[in-house]
């Protein structure tokens, strides 16, 4: 028995096989009658009558045959569209000008929700829901007035009150040439439906956090403005979108930030920071467009996109107010830092005067009254008189240069350039060649800075001496960027400055006089590696942060 062919029916089969089966019996049937002689004494008109009605039934048979093929093939397709009608995924259905089903496919059906022979002669319109009956009935006029493909998204309920969402399409035909009906297709966007809804809502909801932001929101688009709320407007005190959409990211900005950095080019660069890694937290000084500098903190979010160019969504808060109450801060804690240094200093030149001025005087008059000690040729009075001649000579020398240090008379005299050079000059002995380098300096620097760097720099000289075992060494001041930046080198023993213990080494103290002073300290060091320590410190501490970086 042969393979059913796709489409075909186990009774189409049987009918086929049997018609099948008469045509090879009407064949044997012709072939006898054709092949049976007449007899002799029939006449010739009658046998060629005969054989003209045999050719003839051959003929007639052959069409039957013709017309019995065709009919099988007329089978075959009507039961491969049955097939693809009943069985496809998509519902069909065919409603009358008054709206009743008059057919169906097994998938509109299940649909629906019931068998069919319950749906037909129903109006479908009972499965539409109640709000949208009027767009549905509007639906079949189109239909049934224009005769052109027509389609309609809408809510129905099944026969249990289930509810789905359904998309018509459907054309209006004839079913004869009186009756106009209409051919529907039913598809089921019931998912499709909900997450267009909640797209629609997400979009609402970030519509509204986007319009409503008392913060600045934008988007942007390869680094330029997209979109942007009212928030946005007041901050750059502008009177519509039109002057900002469209802009690079630095617009409405200083050429450089304060950082020293070109505004369009550290842009560019957040914007590939962000990117790459997501999102990007910074500080920024952005313009009014009346030229008023203002400080923002900016938030930059990459949103992904499957394809098209990278959108960012960013956010800008005023920090203004913020930055102003840091600077007035550091500047309250300068104050403090420099009254500290002041009270310091002051107590300094109060030992300093009472060394010179009471141990140092006391201690060259009673050398100068051993003079006029009368003694003998005594050799034991005289080793005397040496001993104590030197030992008053030493501790005047060390009066006077503790005095020296404690009140810094070349630094208040010839200036810091000057104490500089001398600090080199003094330290420096056969076994340790110290060098110094002074770049121009500022006129205007502080007081209290000067003395702070003079401060350090000699603690930096001392611990090269003391500890480092150098055989050269360097002291470096310069200016750039706003900071004051001392630096000390040596070729020395050097030691691990990762270990807690450094701090011993006399850093301590400088360690606190840079933080005091809002600065940062530097340490570069390593066993037989020598040591390279660098200070920065503000020329003014209390101005705004003036490096931007991200957070």
């Amino acid at each position: 028995m042969g393979r059913l062919e796709e489409g075909e029916q186990p009774q189409d089969v049987s009918r086929a096989k049997a018609a099948l089966e008469s045509l090879r019996q009407r064949t044997e049937q012709r072939r006898y009658l054709v092949t049976q002689p007449t007899p002799v004494d029939t006449p010739a008109e009658v046998r060629q009558l005969v054989q003209e009605l045999q050719v003839h039934q051959i003929e007639l048979e052959m069409q039957y045959e013709e017309l019995l093929l065709a009919q099988m093939e007329a089978e075959k397709s009507r039961a491969q569209y049955i097939d693809l009608y009943e069985f496809a995924p998509i519902g069909y259905c065919t409603i009358a000008a008054n709206g009743q089903l008059q057919q169906l496919n097994l998938r509109a059906s299940q649909l629906l929700g019931a068998p069919r022979q319950q749906l037909l002669g129903r109006r479908l319109v009972l499965f539409v829901e109640m709000s949208s009956r009027e767009p549905f009935v509007e639906f079949l006029q189109r239909l049934l007035s224009t005769g052109h493909r027509q389609t309609l998204t809408l809510p129905m309920r099944r026969v249990d009150n289930i509810l789905f969402y359904a998309r018509l399409e459907g054309m209006a035909t004839s079913a004869d040439l009186s009756e106009l009906c209409c051919r529907l297709a039913l598809f089921d966007v019931t998912e499709q439906y909900q997450a267009q809804q909640a797209l629609t809502i997400s979009e609402k909801r970030f519509r509204t956090l986007f319009e409503l932001s008392e913060d600045g929101m934008l988007l942007l688009r390869d680094n330029r403005f997209v979109d942007c709320n009212d928030s946005v407007l007041r901050l750059l005190q502008l009177p519509d979108r039109k002057a900002l959409l469209g802009q690079h990211a630095s617009a409405f900005s200083p050429e450089k930030q304060p950082n020293g950095l070109r505004s369009y080019s550290l842009a560019n660069q957040y914007w590939e920071e962000t990117l790459l890694r997501g999102s990007l937290q910074f500080e920024w000084c952005r313009l009014r467009a009346n030229g008023e500098p203002f400080w923002e903190e900016v938030l930059l979010t990459s949103i992904p996109e499957e394809v098209g160019s990278a959108l960012v969504h960013a956010s800008w808060r005023d920090i203004t107010d913020r930055k102003l109450a840091e600077a007035e801060r550091a500047t309250q804690q300068q104050r403090l830092a420099d009254a500290v240094l002041n009270a310091q200093e002051v107590e300094k030149r109060r030992i300093a005067e009472s060394l010179h001025n009471g141990l140092g005087q006391s201690l060259y008059a009673a050398k100068l009254h051993l003079d006029h000690i009368q003694v003998g040729d005594d050799q034991v009075s005289q080793q005397v008189k040496a001993k104590i001649e030197q030992l008053l000579s030493s501790a005047i020398k060390q009066a006077r240069t503790l005095s020296h240090q404690l009140v810094p008379t070349t630094l208040e005299d010839f200036g810091l350039e000057a104490a500089m050079r001398d600090i080199c000059q003094i330290c420096s002995s056969p076994a340790l060649q110290l060098c110094c380098h002074v770049q121009t300096l500022p006129t205007s620097i502080p007081k209290n800075l000067q003395i702070a760097v003079y401060r350090m720099a000699q603690e930096l000289t001392n611990n090269i001496v003391k500890h480092a075992q150098a055989t050269q060494a360097s002291l470096h001041l310069r200016e750039e960027h706003g900071y004051l930046i001392l630096q000390a080198r040596d070729n020395g023993q050097g030691f691990d400055a990762q270990q807690p213990s450094f701090d011993g080494l006399g850093l301590s103290a400088i360690r606190d006089r840079v933080r005091l002073l809002n600065g940062t300290l530097n340490v570069e060091s390593g066993a037989e590696q020598g040591t390279d320590i660098t200070v920065f410190l503000p020329l003014v501490p209390g101005k705004l942060a003036a490096a931007p970086f991200p957070g």
